[in-house]
């Protein structure tokens, strides 16, 4: 081996171990990292005889190695990788796309993600916020803009198929009604497909719903646009935990008891109310046998909050007071929501049901 040949190998590994020092994510550093690997095969190409095979097999083995050596120091120390494509999807998300790996960057933290099966190692807080009317407009024609980024994507939920499949598409806001369904728009559909650990049960068409997915690829179907969702993940399922009831009165009302919603062997009546609204957020308002049909709340919910309860020992029954309202719980599975007047007076729960649920 000459002078020359020893001297380029000591040039060409200086540059590599100067390199794998340095953890800054930069494309410089690929680019002089395969500058240090090509001197390394420069300087075996001097002495060598049989050129052909080394031409083929020691840059292969060469920048296998290296490629090798820099995924497990990433793996083994969080470190920023030298051979990844960038992408930035916000300032505090960064995802570094590698071979066999990922590697996801959350307010200067850093997570492997190894064979590309995960994407929720980031707080939903460093993504961009986007609406899905306000992304509708402009994506299909700046689609570059938007492809292989992370979003958070506010929206309704247009279709559901099976647990893993959703789909989602702009929709007119000015046609809401108070139960959140609205008119959704054919023209672009957002497709994801969650993976098999990913909880979408609770999910229902028209749901107001938060989801992180990557902007992936598109493609036009009969004149409308199919836009895929890849990584997609819920940050948080909604729990509906926290609501408030709002009743409207009947005001001439004296007494009634009128049938309103049967489910799972429960008869629930009003008393004395027109309406009763369940307020989740201020877009999101519900008609109580909507909510209680889409199981977003059960009884055991409806019987949570109250200010007083009473029992009454001849008909086994509870009564539940409220701010504005009173819950009447009989033994035999009927409920009856009525105003503040609702009492143990009323003998609802001891007077058999008649066929016009009404007394």
């Amino acid at each position: 081996m000459n002078n020359s040949s020893k001297i380029l190998k000591l040039i060409g590994f200086t540059i590599l171990i100067l390199v794998f020092f340095n953890n800054v994510f930069s494309y410089s550093r690929l680019l002089v990292s395969l500058l240090g690997v090509i001197i390394i095969f420069v300087s075996f190409f001097i002495n060598e005889k049989r050129k052909i095979k080394s031409c083929i097999l020691i840059p292969l083995v060469t920048l296998t190695l290296v490629i090798f050596l820099d995924a497990i120091l990433v793996c083994s120390f969080n470190r920023n990788p030298i051979f990844a494509y960038e992408i930035k999807s916000s300032d505090n998300f960064i995802t570094y796309n590698a071979i066999g790996y990922r590697v996801f960057k959350c307010n200067k933290n850093i997570y492997v993600d190894l064979l590309y099966r995960k994407s929720n190692y980031c707080s939903k807080n460093t993504l961009e916020e986007k609406d899905i009317n306000i992304i509708s407009s402009d994506i299909i024609n700046s689609f570059n803009k938007y492809k292989n980024k992370f979003y958070l994507i506010k929206a309704k939920v247009s279709y559901k198929e099976g647990n893993n499949i959703i789909e989602l598409k702009s929709y007119n806001s000015e046609t809401s009604d108070i139960n959140g369904n609205v008119t959704f728009n054919d023209n672009i559909v957002y497709k994801l497909k969650f993976n098999m650990f990913e909880n979408i049960d609770n999910l229902k068409v028209y749901d107001n719903v938060e989801i992180v997915g990557r902007v992936s690829s598109y493609k036009k179907e009969d004149g409308n646009y199919i836009v895929y969702i890849k990584d997609a993940y819920i940050p948080k399922s909604k729990t509906y935990d926290e609501y408030k009831i709002n009743v409207v009165e009947n005001k001439k009302c004296e007494k009634d008891k009128t049938e309103y919603v049967v489910l799972n062997d429960i008869k629930y009546y009003t008393s004395c109310l027109s309406k009763i609204y369940i307020v989740f957020s201020e877009n999101e308002v519900y008609e109580l046998s909507y909510v209680l049909k889409d199981e977003k709340i059960t009884l055991d919910n409806l019987l949570q909050g109250y200010k007083e309860t009473l029992n009454d020992s001849n008909t086994n029954a509870n009564l539940y007071k409220f701010e504005t309202y009173n819950i009447l719980e009989c033994d035999d599975n009927n409920i009856i929501i009525g105003n503040t007047k609702l009492d143990f007076d009323n003998n609802y729960c001891s007077v058999k049901d008649i066929d016009n649920n009404e007394l």
